[in-house]
């Protein structure tokens, strides 16, 4: 338990957390001066007359709420990614699939433009197979290779862009209701893509192989997504208090107007606006930096997961992939899988031993057979000085 406590006062828990309750806190007292608890507050801040006990109370309260945003984080990405929550439901799906169709649509027409101009191409070589190519001919035929060319980045720009956005265009089944939550699936979908491994129940095994510098990385990666969904939380808490406070009015003034019920209505509508902004910036910031280095994790730690396991890497790409998709169904379902057909490292490791053992023992007897050489030759020259010349 108090092997945590360190973390609560590192960079990710100051940027994700503890910065977001202090300004959520001093928004919270701005929208709400009206009270008179926080009046006077505000009125002893500003003449000076906060005493040390005020002082150490605030920061208990920043802590705790800190500390309370820190709890809620799984959930809150949960719901933010569409996995539970109001998020999960039809129609929010259905946007997010006509949003994908949106986003795909100008590289399904610049394929087509460029399969096209491919197919203009071989006809223009055809004509020119006969002979060299007649100026018109030749002009129209780099004409259309600068084309490709431009076409051919383009396309890679728009698939890129694309792919970072929603996972798994043919099969929509795989898109989720909101746009947090397929920016999220696209790089925890990487591994599957490119290795066969299911990054949920592989992710806590190769965290224990990470460096930690590498670490360092990731967490402050994550801190800067933390710190907008932190906020996003922090002004939807204030929108509510609003609405909770403007209907309390309004009801107590017999469901008459009041003109401070405008302070709560701007109120209200800040607080929306500022969380739909946190949002995009959290998913912003999981779309560039966190993803990056998420999916980089797999491509320089897998090899070190595999020893860990006490195997070595397979050779070909196929057996790799067959190896990982083992080990995730072993992960996943808690039922064991066949690895005969893998080489262990402690075999690897012992018929190399062996090997060396062997070549030891050949060394050993090359030398003795080189001794006993030596003595034949020793034996002749003795043999030859006593002979009857």
């Amino acid at each position: 338990m108090f092997s945590g406590l360190s973390k609560l006062a590192d960079k990710p828990f100051v940027m994700g957390f503890f910065l977001p309750s202090l300004l959520g806190l001093m928004a919270f007292i701005f929208a709400n001066r009206d009270l008179p608890l926080l009046c006077r507050w505000l009125e002893a801040a500003e003449e000076g007359e906060k005493g040390f006990g005020d002082v150490v109370v605030a920061l208990f309260v920043i802590w705790a709420v800190a500390v309370f945003l820190m709890a809620l984080n799984d959930l809150t990405y949960r719901l933010l990614e569409g996995y539970v929550g109001p998020f999960n439901n039809r129609f929010c799906i259905q946007w997010q699939v006509r949003r994908s169709r949106k986003l795909r649509k100008p590289f399904n027409d610049a394929r087509r433009q460029l399969d096209r101009t491919d197919i203009k191409i071989r006809r223009l070589r055809k004509l020119t197979d006969g002979g060299p190519p007649r100026r018109r001919l030749a002009n129209a035929l780099q004409e259309c290779y600068y084309r490709r060319e431009k076409l051919r980045v383009e396309c890679n720009d728009l698939l890129e862009k694309s792919n970072r956005h929603y996972y798994d265009y043919e099969n929509e089944e795989f898109i989720l209701g909101t746009s947090f939550g397929n920016v999220i699936r696209c790089f925890e979908m990487y591994p599957h893509q490119m290795y066969n491994v299911s990054s949920v129940v592989m992710w806590p095994r190769l965290v224990d192989v990470i460096s930690k510098d590498y670490k360092e990385v990731l967490s402050d990666a994550r801190a800067s997504v933390d710190m907008f969904l932190s906020l996003y939380v922090v002004s939807l808490v204030i929108a509510a208090t609003a609405i909770g406070r403007g209907i309390a009015r309004f009801v107590g003034n017999h469901y008459t107007w009041d003109p401070s019920l405008t302070q709560f209505t701007i109120t209200i509508a800040i607080a929306f606006a500022a969380s739909w902004a946190f949002y995009l910036l959290a998913t912003q910031s999981a779309l560039t930096w966190w993803g990056e280095t998420y999916r980089s994790a797999y491509d320089l730690y897998l090899g070190a997961l595999t020893k860990k396991l006490g195997f070595l890497l397979p050779d070909t790409e196929e057996n790799q992939r067959r190896f990982w998709q083992l080990w995730s169904r072993q992960f996943r379902y808690y039922y064991p899988q066949d690895f005969s057909d893998f080489q262990r490292a402690t075999t690897a490791s012992r018929t190399k031993s062996e090997g060396g053992d062997t070549e030891g023992s050949d060394k050993e007897g090359g030398e003795k057979e080189n001794d006993d050489g030596d003595d034949d030759e020793e034996e002749t020259d003795d043999e030859d000085e006593g002979g009857p010349g």
